[in-house]
């Protein structure tokens, strides 16, 4: 079917984002080898405009410019213009974000990038105004200059294309070494740096705006658990504390938002996204392991109970996946869209609501005034100035307020809800989940997450006949090849690292929860498709996309940490993990891992993880800011631990007590299994087989030696 490209053209598209504009008179069009082969026919410049649903910038410059029908009448005139939401295509946002990096300028959303009719940029920004303010060049002005600068100096323009196209190389390459140079001690130096730069009073990293930084945090508790050195345990807890009590953290209805604008956590920018929930029911159920605080108990809970009532895909919220995001902005008393308006309240408000004794004390305990902590007298809840802990007739009068706060709330305009479905995040969601369900003996948990698994390989994929790769790659792939996104029933045919390699990881959380190897098929199937399309066989690690022999845009292998964990940092962790399983079942090793691994030409998985650790090494001189999980697949690949629990008994108390041990032992990345087989122990009870370092140890069939032995941190 022949595209008119003379008019805006997104609303049939699968993303809630650029449905937003679909009805915009800006003649807006998907990215596609179509769009950029109209633009190259009409020697158009192209005008790429990236963000996300839950983006308050986004809406405002939205609202501003394309909604105004004299810009939109500038842009049509001269430019093509495309919009990317950003969670769809994270190829092309971290390839332009990093370009608007290199012209020197701070990134972030919404983008604003001017390119050739092949992509390649010239120059951009993030939001431009309808008119100068903020120290920023009007939209309109930006507009004239870029379109008049294409028509009368087009050497200038291909001079900047081809200084960024040079610079934009890097990111296809990474810094390599030797894994011999990697150590625990120089991972101890880096993390005694590392600590310098935190905040001791608020936890994070000084200053603001403050971002929660999962995997930094998650290598500065490894620290502590390696060394046992009490300021890195400070350092996470304190964080820790001041994220779930501050405003930063929904206390009325779970979850937490992306990031504070402030130093102390208290003022959000409201939005919610899936990503950064699931790393903090992943980071608070390790702290607490050790910590055993019910704070963080208590927390998780809420996320997990805040991720099934509010984040369940589709619009009736039954599917067992999870959606995006949620926005920032919803409609206030006025019908007036404002950020924070469904979270924040006025003292008057909650006075009216609520009785005088349970209003006094939500005041007391929230820090509620009349004058409030944000916009138009409004209150934003938190807890960061009142950490006691409630007598009982006040919990029970506490809690009955919030919940009278919460079914009020509930009445309000909501935020708008991104429920397009992403592999890669709900990966991460599925290990958080089956982790947490584990460790807090939730089994309704782990099945929410086995059923979220199901749903993803049963709906976020595609065969080779509608396959995002080529078809040379792909001949003895099969079918399951996993895609990036869903929604409502469509499929968005692109596929990354990141989709296989958070699905990688939640597979091995499931295995060790269930035993099933219909698991370890799955991570075979995704790790034989990682080494096919995403492996550099000239320099090691994986690229983010596959090859595209049309593109002129560069390939990026990505190593630092963003939002998530790298692709490649948490590959090499969970290889790591796969050595440990390797090393601890020999059936496994030659049934599962080892053919797919010679069919690559590598030796054994030992080999493999070297290699990955090589293609970086030399990026922890470079840049070391970032590499945290890479850093924290480092660490693992010294000790590659593995546990199993056989059990010939699902309710023995022997296996109940050696559960009991490691719930109160926290261990990142250890490859645990359960296994239930009577045949095994002719005693008829359970024992612990514990791998380490290279070394098995004796069968373990008392709960106390095994305690005995976790407790010596010379193990970790």
């Amino acid at each position: 079917m022949t595209t008119d490209f003379t008019k805006n053209n997104l609303e049939f598209t699968s993303s809630p984002y650029l449905q937003q504009h679909s009805h915009q008179p800006v003649h807006w069009q998907e990215w596609s080898q179509q769009t950029l082969a109209y633009a190259h026919k009409q020697n158009k410049p192209l005008l790429v405009s990236i963000g996300y649903a839950a983006c308050h910038w986004c809406h405002v410059m939205a609202h501003e410019s394309f909604d105004d029908k004299d810009i939109a009448q500038m842009m049509n005139a001269n430019f093509v213009n495309i919009k990317i939401d950003r969670e769809e295509r994270p190829d092309l946002d971290y390839v332009y974000q990093n370009a608007l990096g290199m012209m020197g300028q701070q990134g972030g959303w919404p983008l604003t990038m001017f390119c050739s009719p092949f992509g390649e940029p010239f120059w951009g920004g993030t939001y431009f105004p309808p008119t100068a303010r903020y120290g920023r060049p009007s939209f309109h002005d930006v507009l004239l200059s870029i379109s008049d600068t294409y028509i009368k100096s087009p050497h200038s323009v291909s001079q900047n294309i081809k200084i960024l196209r040079d610079e934009m190389a890097s990111l296809s390459q990474a810094q390599e070494g030797q894994s011999e140079y990697l150590s625990l001690s120089l991972i101890n130096d880096i993390c005694e740096s590392l600590i310098s730069h935190f905040d001791p009073m608020n936890g994070g990293l000084e200053g603001a705006p403050k971002f929660p930084n999962w995997n930094l945090l998650m290598l500065l508790w490894r620290a502590y658990l390696r060394t046992r050195d009490q300021k890195y345990k400070l350092a996470v807890t304190i964080t820790c504390n001041a994220l779930v009590q501050g405003g930063i953290y929904d206390h009325l209805g779970g979850g937490i938002a992306r990031y504070a604008v402030d130093d102390e956590w208290l003022i959000p920018h409201f939005e919610k996204m899936l990503y950064d929930n699931a790393q903090c029911i992943m980071l608070l159920t390790e702290v607490w392991r050790e910590t055993q605080d019910d704070l963080y108990k208590t927390k998780v809970h809420e996320i997990v109970d805040w991720l099934c009532r509010e984040m369940r895909a589709g619009k009736s919220k039954s599917q067992n996946a999870f959606g995006a995001a949620l926005d920032a902005d919803s409609l206030n008393d006025q019908d007036v869209s404002q950020e924070g308006a469904f979270y924040t309240w006025t003292k008057g408000e909650i006075e009216n609501i609520l009785p005088k004794n349970q209003a006094s004390l939500i005041s007391r305990i929230f820090d509620i005034s009349d004058s409030g902590n944000w916009e138009d007298g409004r209150n934003i809840l938190h807890r960061r100035h009142d950490h006691a802990t409630l007598e009982p007739q006040e919990k029970d009068i506490f809690d009955e307020a919030c919940k009278t706060l919460f079914s009020h709330r509930e009445k309000r305009s909501r935020p708008f809800y991104d429920d397009k479905v992403l592999t890669d995040w709900n990966g991460l969601a599925i290990q958080a989940i089956t982790h947490a369900g584990r460790i807090f003996e939730q089994p309704n948990w782990c099945k929410l997450a086995q059923k979220s698994y199901q749903f993803i390989c049963k709906h976020v994929s595609c065969d080779q006949t509608a396959s995002p790769f080529d078809d040379k790659l792909i001949d003895n792939l099969g079918s399951h090849i996993l895609a990036h996104s869903w929604r409502g029933g469509q499929v968005n045919e692109q596929s990354f690292l990141d989709d296989y390699v958070f699905m990688i990881a939640a597979a091995l959380d499931l295995y060790g929860v269930t035993a099933d190897k219909q698991y370890l098929v799955d991570i075979d199937h995704w790790l034989d498709i990682c080494l096919t399309v995403f492996w550099d066989y000239d320099r090691g690690g994986f690229f983010q996309t596959a090859q595209d022999p049309e593109s002129k845009l560069c390939r990026p292998k990505i190593i630092h940490d963003q939002a998530v964990p790298s692709g490649n940092g948490q590959m090499l962790q969970n290889l790591t993990r796969l050595q440990a399983l390797v090393m601890g079942d020999e059936e496994i090793a030659k049934s599962f891992i080892l053919n797919t691994l010679k069919e690559h030409k590598f030796k054994d998985i030992h080999d493999l993880v070297t290699q990955q650790q090589n293609a970086f090494a030399g990026e922890v001189n470079k840049n070391l800011y970032g590499l945290f999980s890479y850093l924290c697949g480092v660490e693992n690949a010294f000790t590659c631990p593995s546990l199993k629990i056989v059990n010939p008994k699902k309710a023995d108390q022997t296996n109940q007590n050696f559960v009991n041990v490691l719930r109160q032992h926290s261990w990142p990345d250890l490859m645990w299994v359960d296994v239930y087989d009577k045949a095994i122990d002719k005693d008829d009870r359970s024992y612990v087989l514990l791998c380490a370092q290279g070394t098995c140890q004796p069968p373990f069939h008392c709960a106390d030696e095994l305690n005995n032995r976790l407790s010596n941190s010379s193990i970790l």
